[in-house]
């Protein structure tokens, strides 16, 4: 097990942080000691913890940094539940001597290594700093005692796991996330062509990477860096600049490969003619964005539609049998146009236009409905009552009526009416109440 203790004075920060992942349901809280939480729901969670930490804090007349962020981290070769890292966590705050101080445990689960964050303070209610000499040297003794104690695996250099080279998507909750980037950026420039960077990013999407070219604060000049995507295609990770890579990716190397696939692509007008036919011949027989998206999917190509601004998008065609990233341009402006229409890709993002679809679908189906039940043809003793009834109290009458006809229905109801009366009347009478 390994621990990290960040110090700080900022109280609200470190809740923060914890706070925001048990709303993403990335954690949840683990234990607490000295510290009060609301039970009906985590509204208000930061403030009921606060106060449980101000009579310390306020108290505090010498110390800068009065709040400790300590993060817990076992092997991922240990499988504990939560009963151990609960009593880890007791004991670790023990033999650190912040038994007595309000601290609260958030167990973790946002990346694929289960650890523990712990928010506590080293300032005693008397406003003295119960930190001692050497703190650190004291944390890495108490994970040695755990470790002994819990029998768990400890953490060794020889025991890094090799790096996956295979081609897959990148999972930013997992380790090793340079790894993961790494080896799709070994593969895919060398296997398919693109012209520029937005071309490259459109087929960087479909392993949720994206591309940055920056200025460098130090030396201001422009570096390559590389982000992890979640599935809305957000930034899910830190900046990763080019050099950390294995892998030569800079801007000088992605310059060339433009290059290059501009000279491959202009030699193949005849590839553009049979992709352009395959997507028009997918464009005519998909009813909305993700019709289409399926279609095109079982001709090998992707579409990727990234947005350029408010009102617009542009839309890449990665081939995996020519392996070549196309932009819509290059195949027709006028699928520009189609792509853009109004009722295509309505249903896909712009909410407005999706609720405009699903109140006409509905007025449609009501209409149908309608002109179904207007063809309901009542009995001519009743016909007299559609000159002052309304279209409610008609259908009340013909079920009303349909009922009165079902002679079976209405005896069997009635037989078994009288039955249940003769049946109480019977109770009542033996001074049974009913």
């Amino acid at each position: 097990m390994i621990s990290k203790i960040g110090k700080s004075n900022n109280l609200e920060s470190a809740l923060d942080y914890n706070i925001l992942k048990v709303n993403l349901n990335q954690a949840y809280i683990l234990l607490s000691d000295h510290v009060s939480i609301p039970i009906d729901s985590n509204a208000g969670l930061r403030r009921a913890i606060q106060k449980s930490f101000e009579p310390f804090l306020l108290s505090n007349y010498r110390s800068e940094t009065t709040v400790r962020h300590i993060s817990l981290n076992p092997n991922p070769k240990d499988k504990l539940d939560d009963l151990t890292l609960r009593s880890i966590a007791k004991d670790y705050m023990e033999i650190m001597g912040y038994e007595n101080q309000p601290y609260i445990v958030f167990k973790h689960f946002d990346i694929e290594r289960i650890h523990l964050h712990i928010v506590t303070t080293p300032l005693t209610i008397k406003g003295a700093n119960n930190q001692r000499l050497y703190e650190l040297f004291r944390s890495m003794e108490a994970c040695e005692d755990i470790i002994q104690k819990y029998e768990l695996t400890p953490w060794l250099k020889k025991e890094k796991v090799k790096k996956d080279l295979s081609l897959a998507v990148v999972d930013y909750r997992k380790p090793d996330l340079t790894g993961q980037i790494d080896s799709v950026l070994k593969t895919l420039p060398y296997h398919y062509s693109f012209k520029d960077i937005d071309s490259f990013n459109a087929l960087l999407s479909l392993f949720k990477i994206k591309c940055i070219v920056s200025v460098s604060k130090k030396t201001g000049k422009k570096q390559v860096g590389f982000l992890a995507l979640n599935l809305q295609n957000n930034a899910a990770s830190n900046f990763i600049v080019h050099h950390r890579l294995s892998t030569k990716c800079d801007l000088d190397f992605l310059t060339m490969c433009f290059k290059e696939s501009i000279k491959r692509i202009d030699k193949q007008s005849e590839v553009e003619e049979d992709l352009k036919k395959q997507i028009l011949t997918c464009l005519e027989d998909a009813l909305d964005f993700n019709g289409f998206k399926t279609s095109l999917k079982g001709e090998g190509i992707n579409i990727i539609r990234q947005k350029a601004d408010a009102l617009e998008h542009s839309y890449y065609f990665v081939s995996h049998k020519y392996k070549h990233v196309y932009s819509c341009k290059e195949i027709d402006q006028r699928l520009v146009n189609k792509l853009d229409q109004i009722g295509f890709n309505t249903l896909d993002y712009d909410k407005e236009k999706r609720q405009e679809y699903l109140d006409s679908h509905s007025s449609k189906i009501y209409n149908q409905m309608k002109d179904s039940y207007n063809d309901l043809k009542i009995h001519p003793y009743f016909s007299f009552l559609d000159d002052y009834t309304t279209e409610y109290n008609k259908g009340v009458f013909v079920s009303f009526f349909n009922a009165f006809m079902n002679k079976a229905t209405i005896q069997g109801n009635t037989l078994e009416l009288e039955e249940d009366y003769r049946r109480k009347k019977k109770k009542k009478s033996k001074g049974i109440k009913v």
